[in-house]
């Protein structure tokens, strides 16, 4: 009897439709999920060539870090029910460095900041700016959240990544 009561609502919930899906893109330039916990993902953004200098470095490197303990916890039940509410934003912490030259490797460490996956409209959020993800393309918002594109962004592979990150905290630790 047990059996057929479990199995009943699981028919059930499956049944349902979701709410607010979230449309799956496999060719997303730059492919962050909302879903993944233990990802540490390393976005470099440059500015474009004709951008006049602005509030913005020439080049930002977005390091969204992975989820604590007990987010991936939640995200594993926020898994399981994605097909009765799924999820459709990420809020993950970050560190940013800001690069003034494409070859110094000196930056500004800008810790604590919170970088939003936004699956519905394919974007990461972040302080001041916004990545697309279809296109990679980086805008930056102004007080009344009006987007104007600056540059282009690439997310780095695993390797990549971990080997910018350490060319950066190695040159921050010799300029100390």
């Amino acid at each position: 009897m047990r059996k057929l009561i479990v199995i009943g609502v699981v028919i059930a919930l499956g049944a349902c439709s979701p709410q607010g899906t979230v449309e799956t893109d496999f060719d997303l330039k730059i492919m962050i999920s909302e879903l993944c916990t233990t990802c540490n993902d390393v976005l470099r953004c440059e500015q474009s060539a004709d951008r006049p200098a602005g509030e913005l470095p020439p080049i930002v490197v977005y390091n969204l870090l992975e989820d604590s303990v007990w987010a991936q916890i939640a995200t594993i039940w926020e898994y399981l029910i994605q097909n009765i509410r799924p999820k459709i934003q990420d809020e993950r912490a970050m560190t940013i460095y800001a690069v003034e030259a494409a070859d110094s490797g000196s930056a500004q460490v800008i810790t604590d900041q919170q970088a939003i996956v936004d699956a519905v409209n394919r974007r990461v959020l972040v302080p001041g700016a916004y990545v697309d993800q279809r296109d990679g393309r980086w805008y930056q918002l102004d007080a009344a959240d009006q987007a104007s594109p600056i540059g282009q962004c690439e997310l780095l592979g695993f390797q990549a990544g971990r080997e910018l990150l350490a060319s950066l905290r190695t040159a921050i630790q010799e300029e100390q």
